[in-house]
């Protein structure tokens, strides 16, 4: 605890001391607990407010606990404001006091000891709360105006299952495929816009992120989008049937990818009237060996539409994040001529490449292993926060970031001592030289 001299408010962990002079047991004149105000004074920071010496203010309670209550909205402010912009510097690739953190939680266990109370009676207000306990500085985010599960869902409820093996409290919902029996059941298809107009999907898209940024009040709401391109025929008809469409007669492909991206089209002009910053871009064109489709492919009929829809963002200003399954290191430079600010890479890709090409033009995320932190043991949950970190870390964009998701199997001591060595280790050293930040190998 710092020396506290005449005329300060001391905060610390443990409440509020109001001192008239140096420290001495008779010196407190007011504690005030912070039990109502939890991760206030997180990580044992200590706030000092200094007051001017007048003897009105301390000899008035009412303006003296104005004050007080003043500087305690200061630090809870304060603290809510910081993972913000946190988020909103590295997006924009400037320095930052530690690596950026960005996570898609779905664990319930970890949700429920984290907020506090039975997450299933409101699992918004829970996960809002873990997201703030853990210090995340952003999360995932998506929207559009056709969802393809809700479609389907409507048609026919039988085509769903939930899978509560992947998360009891958001239970993940698989579709079955579009019933077809041949390719020119595929080719055939016509694609509806869902009969909303401009005005009303933009409305949709504005207040449901208002919410979703008031609810994460701690955190950087992205906006997003699930099927940019090749993911609305995927979801429709599923992989093996939209490949062999695909073959069977590319040109008739070509124009159902064109009715299906004009969909994406009036969606992602919706998106670009909204307050964001930045925005989440999925589509899964990989594997983990790499591209489903031929690169050549990609580059004639997906990649364009990349740059038509991307570029509706930029113009505005919002920062474009591509995310696609598998491993993109054949085609990281098609995404990134593309116009793609950064790209989430799964553990597949290879971050030192990506690194060493993009380190300090691009936001780069994730690269942490799912299953090292899942079937492994503490030490490897560890082990795979400092590998990334050793290599990204001192980049200015990079987030680190279970790719993926974070479902119910991971045991929670491999998650928390994950989420430990994100705190012991992302903090950044400044170099004296050019103020260039440096990952922190060890503990401060």
């Amino acid at each position: 605890m710092p020396t506290a001299t005449k005329g300060t408010i001391e905060l610390y962990g443990g409440g509020i001391s109001v001192i008239e002079k140096p420290r001495t047991a008779a010196s407190t004149i007011m504690m005030i607990p912070l039990n109502f105000v939890p991760l206030a004074m997180a990580n044992g920071a200590n706030y000092v407010l200094y007051l001017p010496s007048v003897p009105s203010v301390w000899k008035n309670p009412k303006v003296l606990r104005k004050m007080i209550f003043k500087a305690l909205r200061f630090v809870i402010l304060r603290k809510w404001h910081m993972c913000y912009e946190r988020a909103l510097s590295a997006i924009y690739l400037e320095d930052t006091d530690r690596v950026a953190q960005i996570e898609y939680i779905f664990h319930t266990d970890l949700i429920r000891k984290l907020a506090g109370f039975d997450p299933f009676l409101n699992p918004e207000k829970a996960l809002a709360k873990t997201y703030e306990r853990l210090d995340t500085d952003m999360i995932f985010y998506t929207q559009q105006s056709i969802d393809p599960y809700a479609e389907a869902r409507k048609a026919n409820r039988k085509s769903f299952t939930e899978r509560e093996n992947w998360s009891k409290l958001y239970p993940s919902t698989w579709r079955l495929e579009h019933k077809v029996s041949s390719e020119e059941d595929v080719l055939n298809y016509e694609p509806s816009l869902g009969g909303l107009s401009f005005d009303k999907v933009f409305e949709m898209f504005s207040q449901t992120h208002a919410h979703h940024q008031k609810l994460y009040r701690s955190q950087l709401v992205p906006g997003g989008y699930y099927c940019t391109a090749f993911m609305w025929c995927v979801m429709h008809f599923g992989l093996e049937w939209t490949i062999r469409a695909a073959a069977r007669d590319p040109r008739r492909f070509e124009k159902l990818l064109s009715r299906f991206a004009e969909i994406s089209l009036q969606d992602f002009k919706a998106w670009s009237m909204c307050e964001i910053k930045a925005f989440i871009s999925h589509d899964d064109i990989c594997m983990t060996e790499g591209p489903i489709m031929n690169p050549s492919w990609l580059r004639r009929y997906i990649f364009p539409w990349y740059e038509r829809l991307w570029q509706i963002l930029k113009a505005r200003g919002i920062r474009v994040i591509f995310c696609s399954d598998g491993n993109i290191d054949k085609i990281i430079d098609d995404i990134a001529k593309a116009g793609a600010d950064g790209f989430i890479l799964e553990p597949s890709c290879n971050l030192e490449s990506a690194v060493d090409r993009y380190g300090y033009d691009k936001i780069i995320m994730g690269n942490v292993d799912l299953k090292a932190i899942t079937f492994g043991k503490r030490e490897d949950a560890v082990r795979e926060v400092t590998r990334c970190l050793s290599v990204a870390g001192h980049c200015p964009g990079y987030f680190i970031n279970v790719t993926g998701s974070i479902p119910d199997n991971v045991p929670i001591e491999n998650l928390e001592s994950y989420f430990e060595a994100c705190r012991k280790y992302g903090l950044k050293q400044k170099s004296s030289l050019f103020g260039v930040s440096h990952f922190s190998s060890t503990s401060t």
